[in-house]
């Protein structure tokens, strides 16, 4: 139980999502190309999406807003209807899928700051 390289794991996974963003410059693409937009944000909303479950064992609060933001219901409450519907004992739930869908509606929300900066006051 190596926290620390699952941890390691997972931060390499935001930073490839930072540098893919960077990359695909999705706000020039919002003025040029709908159709790649669409999927430069489905990506990166995937990227999140298991980002957030894979830190939940770490910072489960933190995971669960992550999930929230991305116009998600419940950590939690997803992860188990998952398992509940999974296609055989070998297989891992689709949640875990990249082209994971729930079966309702998703609204991103307007992203709080997970990690507020502390300011201190002289």
């Amino acid at each position: 139980l190596s926290f620390s390289r699952i941890l390691e794991n997972i931060w390499n996974i935001i930073s490839d999502a930072n540098n893919y963003i960077a990359q695909k410059e999705p706000w020039k693409l919002a003025k040029t190309d709908i159709e790649e937009l669409k999927k430069v944000m489905f990506n990166i909303w995937n990227a999140l999406r298991l980002t957030a479950i894979s830190v939940c064992p770490f910072m489960p609060e933190t995971a669960e807003k992550i999930w929230k933001q991305l116009g998600l219901k419940s950590l939690e409450k997803d992860i188990k209807q998952s398992w509940l519907v999974k296609r055989d004992e070998e297989d891992y739930p689709e949640i875990f899928e990249w082209d994971w869908k729930p079966l309702y509606e998703i609204k991103v929300l307007k992203a709080e700051h997970l990690f507020p900066r502390i300011e201190n006051k002289k």
